[in-house]
């Protein structure tokens, strides 16, 4: 009998780990899977792992991240596959992942974290939590000797100094709540004048005049501080933000953000110049690039900006598109070769087999002419440049690529929006929309929403996935004239705010664990839209015929002046909505 009793616990740990892997390698997710072999035992996000911590009286560490991300891969390869890191993690912490494209209002909150310890945050982000939840330090990409040093170092300070880490912790989590309670005071009902002041001038004092785009260092395309710029300049003209916007969007299309061959658009680059591209490609950023360049284009009567838009979604549909119809979440910055940006780069040899031994007579390296491999930008003109660029096209797509399959609601709702502003360009992207748009119309008479499409076990829709939903079947409806999408946005629209809004605020996802249910009356722009200026923005789309929806909209934006002041740089798209509603109200 004692033998079999010392027989079960030393297989218990095998069994956990054994229960912990079923679950991720089971899991829609792709991050997940990858992630079933580490060496640390995951749990996935659920209200039963915080039990668990405060039960144990073990800290959390809370690791998020995403398919794509190559620091994230390369985090797994040197850190969460150690074994010596496992060992630390599995006896000390209640170790939890999670897909940030699953979880984004959990994601937003630990960048927070990041962002108040080390003023930026980023993928993978790995944050320790108190058993109660409360905010204590986290680390970006770290290696495996590293990442175990400092987490026995906590540990050590954890048995013997409890206390003193709880109350800095508790401190951590007051300022994070003292920032949500400050953005509350509710403001006059005077139009937000001088928040667009506030607006302009952190755009003037981010915007990079030379170069385009905002930052001396890096750069992200900021699509919703572009978008909301063109609104504003197409609300009044000025020749310093029309120069400002003509520079950013060639930056955005002529240089190392794009791939040339393809037409889709990288995450950002790693260099001031968009030169050195960080290579994973999001669904978001090609569905919110092109309605901005087929804007662009016909306002300021470019045809390089439309066609660059036309082929960022012709891109999202050889690149994007699963065999349902529907729109996967991302593509892999590691190539086949484990390198980053192994599928787009070419060695020169490379094109020398395929294009000739003077293929710098044809083809641009935008890397820079001493880079020793080569992101093509073809220079031949005409029908000699388009067989130029099928031939190596043809070629690379036998390269292998790994990409994220699942089919996230919200961001499927910002491609559907896409596809109408594109209406007219292309038969084939009218199609394609047309089959989206009908796949998302159904799902809205369904009982529950899915966040993750085809997969209800993966959590339901949360406030970003219904705004996202709702936002693009409005401009499907009125692009194409249906009012069945209009109809079924207006109703989103209705149950959204009677599940979401408290107060004066915005609860993002309901019965958080980690969150809770803090209400704010304005969330920011990320790299996506706010959601709470879309809930906004598709209400005065679509309210004609709704008068409370409408009285709903105009209580909500009277109130948020005083939330946008701060900040205002990452309230663009609310800013940019508020004035042009304030416009179309009193001409």
């Amino acid at each position: 009998m004692r033998l079999l009793t010392l027989l079960c616990l030393c297989l218990l740990p095998l069994l956990s780990h054994a229960a912990h892997n079923t679950v991720l390698r089971d899991h829609p997710s792709p991050y997940f899977r990858s992630h079933a072999d580490d060496s640390i035992h995951w749990n996935t996000f659920s209200a039963t792992a915080f039990e668990q911590a405060k039960a144990s009286g073990k800290p959390i560490l809370i690791s998020s991240g995403y398919s794509s991300c190559y620091w994230c891969h390369k985090m797994k390869q040197d850190t969460f596959s150690d074994k010596a890191v496992g060992e630390t993690v599995n006896a000390g912490f209640i170790p939890i992942i999670v897909d940030r494209e699953l979880e984004p209002e959990v994601d937003a909150y630990l960048q927070t974290i990041m962002e108040q310890q080390r003023g930026f945050g980023g993928w993978p982000l790995t944050v320790m939590l108190t058993p109660d939840a409360l905010p204590i330090g986290g680390f970006n990409y770290t290696k495996a000797d590293e990442f175990n040093a400092t987490l026995q170092r906590f540990l050590n300070e954890w048995a013997t100094n409890k206390t003193s880490i709880q109350e800095k912790a508790q401190a951590k989590a007051n300022t994070l709540t003292q920032q949500r309670d400050a953005a509350t005071t509710v403001a006059d009902t005077t139009m937000p004048v001088d928040v667009l002041q506030a607006f302009l001038q952190h755009v003037s004092g981010a915007g990079d005049e030379e170069y385009g785009g905002f930052g001396d260092q890096e750069k992200f395309p900021n699509l919703p501080q572009l978008s909301a710029l063109f609104t504003l300049h197409q609300l009044k003209p000025d020749k310093d933000l029309y120069a400002f916007l003509q520079t950013s969007l060639a930056a955005l299309i002529g240089g190392g953000l794009r791939d040339h061959l393809g037409g889709g658009f990288f995450r950002y680059t790693d260099d001031r110049r968009w030169t050195h591209p960080h290579y994973e490609q999001m669904l978001y950023t090609q569905v919110l690039a092109a309605p901005l360049l087929i804007r662009a284009g016909v306002e300021f009567k470019q045809p390089a900006y439309l066609q660059a838009g036309r082929e960022a979604l012709l891109h999202t549909l050889t690149a994007f598109r699963r065999d349902d119809g529907l729109l996967r979440a991302g593509l892999s910055a590691v190539g086949g070769d484990g390198t980053a940006g192994g599928y787009y780069l070419w060695k020169p040899e490379q094109l020398s087999a395929t294009v000739g031994k003077d293929w710098q007579n044809s083809v641009h390296n935008l890397l820079g002419e001493e880079a020793d491999k080569v992101l093509p930008f073809v220079k031949v003109q005409g029908d000699a440049g388009k067989a130029l660029r099928e031939k190596l096209l043809s070629e690379r797509r036998v390269r292998p690529l790994s990409s994220d399959d699942k089919a996230l609601l919200g961001w499927n709702g910002l491609a559907l929006n896409a596809f109408a502003a594109a209406k007219g360009l292309d038969p084939e992207l009218q199609q394609a929309g047309e089959k989206l748009a009908a796949q998302l119309l159904a799902l809205t008479k369904q009982d529950t929403l899915p966040r993750l499409i085809g997969e209800p076990a993966a959590g339901e829709a949360q406030f970003a996935d219904r705004v996202y939903l709702a936002y693009g079947l409005a401009a499907w409806g009125k692009a194409n004239e249906q009012s069945a999408f209009t109809d079924a946005a207006r109703q989103l629209l209705h149950d959204t705010y009677q599940r979401y809004y408290q107060g004066k605020g915005w609860v993002q996802s309901e019965a958080n664990p980690l969150l809770g249910e803090i209400a704010v009356p304005v969330i920011a722009d990320s790299q996506l839209p706010s959601p709470s200026a879309l809930w906004l923005v598709t209400v005065w789309q679509v309210a004609d015929q709704d008068p409370v929806l409408r009285k709903i909209a105009e209580e909500i934006s009277a109130i948020l002046p005083n939330a946008l002041r701060d900040n205002a740089f990452f309230h663009a798209t609310h800013i940019a909505a508020l004035v042009q509603h304030a416009t179309q109200e009193k001409p």
